[in-house]
């Protein structure tokens, strides 16, 4: 039987949304940057591709959301040590996955905004991060790595670091870090 479940109080257009955009510029299938879901809030990826009419006009985008909940969850209840962390980032900073803490924040104008890397409350996140922009810096630098960083306790940090990346343009960070 249908019921109704919710009214849209925003307009929804979806030719101003990240995955129509990323999808009807793209002469392939793409992924889009990580965005915060229109109405859940939440994290999410689109890969997407355009459809083209017969005579090869672009007639829409047609696309797939996956939401990045259930990749934070899992990175979150990775057991990895009691001290240890674990998070995915993107080349501009923005986490997408973190052991500890979130990877959105309502902002004072009370939309949601994606948090940084640098930004997190994990002390040794913000430094490894550093790290890995570090090694990258250097393009001799080749993947996957590993690095030993000292904590604000004084105790080594061992730190890995590998990219995650397809075909589509996901590239993503993915960081691992356990105390001595």
């Amino acid at each position: 039987a249908e019921r109704f479940i919710s009214d849209e109080p925003r307009l929804y257009e979806p030719r101003e949304r990240p995955w129509y955009q990323a999808g009807a510029s793209a002469s392939a299938h793409t992924w889009t940057a990580v965005y915060i879901d229109f109405r859940t809030h939440e994290l999410v990826a689109t890969r997407a591709r355009k459809v083209l009419s017969p005579q090869g006009q672009t007639q829409g985008v047609v696309a797939t959301d996956v939401s990045l909940r259930g990749l934070n969850d899992f990175v979150a209840a990775l057991d990895i040590s009691a001290h240890g962390f674990a998070f995915i980032v993107e080349p501009g900073g923005d986490l997408i996955a973190a052991s500890s803490g979130a990877n959105v924040a309502r902002g004072a104008d009370g939309n949601m905004t994606r948090l940084k890397a640098s930004a997190s409350t994990h002390p040794m996140v913000p430094l490894a991060h550093a790290e890995v922009l570090r090694a990258l810096a250097d393009k001799q630098t080749t993947l996957p790595q590993t690095r030993s960083l000292v904590g604000a306790d004084g105790q080594a940090v061992y730190v890995a670091f590998n990219r995650l990346k397809d075909e589509a343009g996901l590239d993503w960070m993915v960081v691992v870090g356990v105390p001595e």
